[in-house]
């Protein structure tokens, strides 16, 4: 049999102090707590478990000290039962903590194994999921490639068209800007593009025949149409817009086809022909005249005025007195000579010369006496004795008023029709918009 011996002066002197603590029975205690605690751990016992049991070894130690200062004033008995309740509920509570550090560390060592093998199965299933979507995903990315190449390409050449567009439409709107400022500050522009949409219109009228532009010919118009079997037709055309077309070209119009010896028609666009209705004709040493006034360019009216002048020399009947015009066969022309008075074509020409020259004077003439005429009304409107007037109409009835006088502003109107010019007169003190001046002299 062993024996061992103790040296320690803590634990001799504790023993001196409390002899009534049995040396063996205290040592077998803790040998017990000791042998339970070696058997029931192991090596994945962590630092937290030894934590914890430092720390019931360390409320043990507090326990020994209330022991000891609880054997001092108790007796053996006592102390007995006391440390096997003690013994009891120390080794309960170390079976307790070793439970639960057990399940501690199986619940750590399982997530301990858990992390690491669900890290490693997702990056796994990750990279097979890649290498079985990599041939799919550069199929899509080439496509999108394509597209975009295709779009972009796309989307330049609709670029370039819209550019080249776009440069068009400014070259097409400046030259139209040009040409509608030409148009409205040139009289010749107009003129000019007046004449090339009548010469399109004759044309689509008449596609058999031969239409001769004579615009920049002296004495000759603006275009000659020429027809088979058909009496030829001087045109001209007028552009006036604000005012009717006057008297010297109708004249000039009249030169023009007697220098060509051709029948005429004369279009007025947009005004009527001063002294000339609508459709109205006339002779002119055998040739027919026509006026025709608001053609607009009218495609109908154009071929309606053609057809008169047809119609007009078809009918012979009207030459028969003339010393001009359509040329006659000659057998017609003796037996006519023959049957009626012959007047010469000179002679005939003169007779019309003083015929213009009085119409001429006649016009003059009147002209002045509507000046004279004015002046003299004038005058007599002066002569008038209105103190006299007013003096009589005190003393006798007057059949007529001799003034009239305005209720408001006072003025007094005289004259033949004084009540007339009372209604035209516009006073001032009845317009609400004029304010009332009133002057104070002072």
């Amino acid at each position: 049999m062993s024996s061992l011996t103790i040296v320690n002066d803590k634990v001799v002197d504790f023993y001196k102090k409390y002899p009534n603590v049995d040396f063996e029975t205290m040592n077998l205690c803790m040998v017990d707590m000791l042998e339970k605690i070696m058997t029931s751990s192991s090596d994945q016992i962590s630092k937290s478990i030894s934590s914890q049991i430092l720390n019931q070894l360390h409320e043990t130690k507090n326990m020994v000290h209330f022991v000891q200062d609880f054997f001092s004033s108790q007796k053996q008995n006592q102390f007995d039962i006391r440390l096997t309740q003690f013994k009891s509920q120390i080794m309960g509570e170390i079976q307790d903590a070793l439970t639960n550090a057990q399940e501690k560390d199986r619940t750590n060592i399982a997530k301990s194994i858990q992390d690491p093998l669900i890290h490693s199965l997702g990056e796994r299933l990750n990279e097979l999921l890649r290498d079985s979507n990599k041939p799919v995903e550069n199929g899509i990315k080439q496509s999108i490639h394509e597209t975009e190449n295709r779009l972009q390409t796309r989307f330049q050449s609709l670029e370039s068209s819209s550019i080249e567009q776009k440069t068009s439409y400014l070259k097409m709107e400046q030259e139209m800007q040009g040409f509608l400022q030409k148009y409205k500050s040139s009289s010749s522009d107009k003129g000019k593009y007046a004449e090339n949409q009548l010469e399109q219109v004759v044309y689509d009228l008449f596609p058999l025949g031969s239409l001769e532009k004579t615009a920049g010919d002296k004495q000759s118009g603006d275009f000659i149409l020429s027809r088979q079997d058909s009496p030829t037709i001087l045109l001209e055309n007028k552009l006036y817009e604000s005012k009717t077309i006057p008297y010297k070209e109708v004249e000039k119009f009249v030169r023009d086809c007697e220098v060509k010896n051709c029948h005429g028609i004369m279009l007025s666009q947009h005004m009527p022909i001063f002294g000339r209705s609508n459709f109205q004709w006339e002779l002119h040493k055998g040739l027919v005249l026509l006026y025709v006034s608001n053609v607009n360019f009218d495609p109908i009216k154009i071929k309606i005025a053609v057809n008169l002048i047809d119609s007009l020399v078809q009918n012979k009947q009207m030459f028969k007195q003339t010393g001009g015009g359509e040329d006659e066969d000659e057998e017609e022309d003796e037996q006519d000579n023959k049957n009626s008075s012959y007047i010469a074509n000179e002679t005939l020409d003169a007779i019309y010369q003083d015929y213009k020259t009085f119409e001429q004077q006649k016009e003059n003439l009147h002209v002045l006496v509507r000046d004279q005429n004015k002046k003299l009304r004038e005058q007599i409107e002066l002569m008038q004795m209105n103190s006299l007037t007013k003096y009589l109409d005190t003393l006798y009835a007057s059949t007529k008023t001799a003034s009239a006088k305005c209720s408001k502003c006072g003025r007094v109107f005289g004259g033949r029709y004084p009540n007339k010019a009372l209604s035209k007169h516009k006073c001032e003190l009845s317009d609400p918009q004029k304010k009332q001046v009133i002057s104070v002299v002072t």
